[in-house]
Parts: structure tokens; C-alpha cells; sequence
């Protein structure tokens, strides 16, 4: 039976509001055999607190991009994206062709949004103790 991942199911409700199928579990154990994605001590901590705590998942993951640039943790987040990316169901999601309206707006909405992610990521991480 192959090794199976719990943080698969977390992360794809966090980057779709889905959960995985049987193939996409697949692909994923499959990358992370393939690309070597053990988890160290700390991301291992993270990882279990951010499966215990599946909301803030968002936080950690802006956390790790800012202060663990090279965590496995950060590397399987992404590998979860990109086999969403390249599935013919979730595609739509990550393109996005609509053209935008009130385009100013969006931008300053979601500039906001993303500097407030990323000051409650950074004390997300100094309270928890992670490097």
C-alpha cells in the first residue's frame, strides 16, 4: 500500500474548497517520493499544528514564503498547486481569463488584504516559536 500524506486533504480544501481524488492523492505521494519532500523537525511541528488548525493554513503558508523560502513544507504546498494547476476541473481557477472590472479598486482591495496576510503571518510565527 503506498505511504499516504494527511496534509493532502487540508491543502486541497484550502486551495480549491475540494477535496483530493484518488488520482490526484496518487500524484501527490508520488512528488513527494520523487522530489525528496521529507519534512524536517520544523516542518514537521508546522505541519501538525497547521492540520490541527486547517483555517490559519493561509498564514502558515504566507509564513513559510517569507521565512522558510526552502521548507519541504512550502515545497509539497506548492506541489499540491501545481498538480490543481494542471487538472482540467481547477485550471479555471488559477488563470482566471475574465478580464477585470474596477481594476483600481481590486488592486488596492487585494494589496491590502495581502499586507494584512502577511503581518499576521509574521506574528503567527514569532508567537509560535517557528524559524
Amino acid at each position: 500500500m503506498p505511504e499516504t500524506h494527511p496534509e493532502i486533504a487540508v491543502f486541497f480544501q484550502y486551495l480549491c474548497g475540494k477535496d483530493p481524488s484518488a488520482h490526484q492523492i496518487e500524484l501527490y505521494n508520488t512528488g513527494v517520493k520523487t522530489l525528496h519532500l521529507e519534512l524536517n523537525v520544523e516542518d514537521q511541528r508546522i505541519l501538525n499544528w497547521s492540520l490541527k488548525h486547517p483555517r490559519f493554513l493561509s498564514l502558515v503558508d504566507a509564513g513559510l514564503a517569507l521565512k522558510r523560502k526552502n521548507s519541504k513544507l512550502k515545497a509539497r504546498l506548492l506541489l499540491a498547486t501545481a498538480i490543481l494547476e494542471c487538472d482540467t476541473a481547477y485550471y479555471q481557477k488559477f488563470l482566471n481569463p475574465k478580464p477585470l472590472s474596477f481594476v483600481g479598486f481590486k488592486f488596492i482591495a487585494l494589496g491590502l488584504r495581502s499586507a494584512f496576510t502577511i503581518c499576521l503571518s509574521v506574528l503567527l510565527f514569532k508567537f509560535k516559536g517557528w524559524k
